[in-house]
């Protein structure tokens, strides 16, 4: 596979991939690593195989058929019925994430000083843009330098606090 083509996957993959590592999956990671410390690292190992597959599944069919959602991939291969079936627990999935992504929004924004009738409206407002402009490919390549923070975050919150309050003895 050439470098460019390559690189023209790795942008949706990478803001997909980051998609994963969102508000509730950090709070849920820093109580349960407070609790576990390092106990359940095994489990997590176990669900990163078939989270690994769904997603390089979903990344396949992604690239084989731009445009489709999963929904449209449903009904071209099955019933009308069936697709929208299978969407109703996809919508109801969406509703709960939106929602949780907002509290985590806005938490990040209270935290930094800016009150939620700010911050949850400006963003509100950026993603319906975003949705009816449709310029993703415009978006991706900022979301893809600003998803790099990330790492670098956990990266420097290691160095900075260092790892003497680590549990490392649970692991064994």
């Amino acid at each position: 596979m050439r470098l460019r083509r390559l690189l023209a996957l790795f942008g949706p993959a990478w803001i997909i991939m980051m998609a994963d590592v969102d508000a509730s999956s950090v709070i849920t990671a820093v109580s349960n690593g407070e609790i576990y410390g390092y106990g359940l690292i095994y489990l997590l190992l176990i669900l990163s195989i078939p989270l690994f597959i769904i997603q390089d599944a979903m990344g396949r069919v992604g690239a084989a058929l731009p445009g489709y959602g999963f929904g449209d991939i449903i009904r071209m291969k099955f019933s009308r019925n069936i697709a929208l079936s299978a969407s109703i627990p996809m919508f109801i999935t969406d509703i709960f994430t939106y929602v949780v992504e907002y509290a985590g929004i806005g938490t990040g924004f209270l935290l930094v000083g800016i009150p939620l009738y700010i911050s949850l409206p400006s963003i509100f407002f950026v993603h319906l843009s975003i949705l009816l402009l449709k310029e993703y490919r415009r978006i991706e390549k900022p979301l893809i330098l600003l998803s790099f923070l990330l790492p670098l975050a956990f990266l420097s919150e290691l160095i900075l606090r260092g790892t003497d309050h680590l549990r490392l003895s649970s692991l064994f």
